[in-house]
């Protein structure tokens, strides 16, 4: 039987296989795999393997052992058949015991008091840059999301999507890095704020002058003070609930700077206006949309978001709807939704 193991974390540290023939020793020359290709090890295990047994791949130590997608820790793998060939894949590895290598962890850029022109208040804006960012000579995507206070550096009462973590096991995986620009939401102003529709079940609304601050204020900002591609092929907008609504508001409102929305469990309930909208949306055909729900958010919302996902199709843009059954409105499944996301915006 041959194990066949991709990974797109590549580094000279060689590969082995550890599990109970070999009393789980972590750098076995034994079961050390042969590089075939950039990414890419193979090694031919031995005749007369008890069978079901269980494995995992490390590189050289239990310090340096693969991890998952998120940098944590996976269960044992499982050889429970023979088979001519089993293929395998490590999105992720250890450091010499660093879950995340610190040399990938994005840079955290903090302006308090951003004025929020046209409204006469302040907000306080996180920019994460990439640890790519240390190259002089390189721009990027840049992606703007709502709801700072709950994206990064541990994040609220509410949770953390773990935004800088991600962005870091990016890195390390060898996948293209981007800029995010982390708006913390308005407090007792985050409904109006995130509410684009006078006649809706919200009340007040001031979602349209909070587009402007986005894009005529904030963006040109951004863009002037960092090494941006500012181009709307590169530039994303997202959120989640009512985040996900004016992101999803503003991205069909604004489609001529924004090429990539990340919407999570939109809040479509707040007006029929957005399906109108969706409607009469006509992007350009390289336009990229995430849309995410969860079965344990109400019946109506995974419903719904699915709904919009099939009117955006018809326009021929790039329209991806991810549906997990047992997914709740929480900022932790968010999070647990998140690299998928970032996979299909950014690659």
């Amino acid at each position: 039987m041959k194990l066949v193991l991709e990974t797109p974390a590549i580094d000279d540290r060689p590969v082995f296989v550890a599990g109970p023939f070999n009393n789980w020793y972590p750098a076995d020359d034994r079961f050390r795999m042969q590089r075939t290709d950039a990414g890419r090890y193979e090694l031919k295990m031995p005749r007369g393997l008890a069978l079901p047994s269980e494995y995992k791949y490390t590189k050289g130590g239990w310090t340096d052992v693969e991890l998952d997608e998120n940098g944590l820790p996976p269960f044992n793998r499982q050889l429970a058949r023979r088979l001519a060939t089993r293929y395998d894949y490590v999105p992720h590895w250890r450091f010499d015991g660093h879950d995340i290598h610190p040399q990938a962890w994005p840079q955290r850029v903090v302006w308090e008091g951003v004025s929020m022109w046209p409204f006469r208040r302040q907000r306080r804006i996180v920019i994460l840059l990439p640890a790519e960012y240390s190259d002089p000579h390189r721009r990027f995507p840049v992606l703007y999301l709502k709801d700072g206070q709950n994206l990064h550096s541990g994040g609220s009462h509410y949770g953390d999507w773990a935004v800088d973590r991600k962005m870091a096991v990016r890195s390390m995986q060898g996948r293209p890095p981007f800029i995010v620009v982390s708006i913390d939401h308005g407090e007792h102003r985050r409904k109006a704020e995130f509410n684009p529709y006078p006649q809706s079940w919200l009340g007040r609304s001031e979602g349209d002058n909070y587009g402007r601050f986005v894009v005529e204020r904030l963006k040109p900002l951004v863009d002037e003070n960092f090494r941006t591609l500012p181009g709307r092929a590169h530039t994303g907008i997202g959120g989640s609930s009512l985040g996900g609504l004016i992101s999803l508001y503003l991205g069909m409102k604004y489609q001529e700077v924004f090429g990539k929305m990340l919407i999570f469990s939109p809040s479509l309930w707040v007006s029929g206006h957005i399906y109108e909208q969706a409607d009469a949306y006509w992007p350009p055909h390289d336009t990229q949309i995430y849309l995410y729900a969860g079965g344990k958010e109400g019946a109506r919302l995974p419903v719904a978001t699915e709904h919009m996902a099939h009117r955006l199709r018809k326009w021929q843009c790039h329209v991806h709807y991810a549906f997990n059954p047992r997914g709740r409105h929480t900022e932790a499944d968010w999070s647990r939704e998140l690299p998928s996301a970032l996979r299909y915006l950014f690659g």
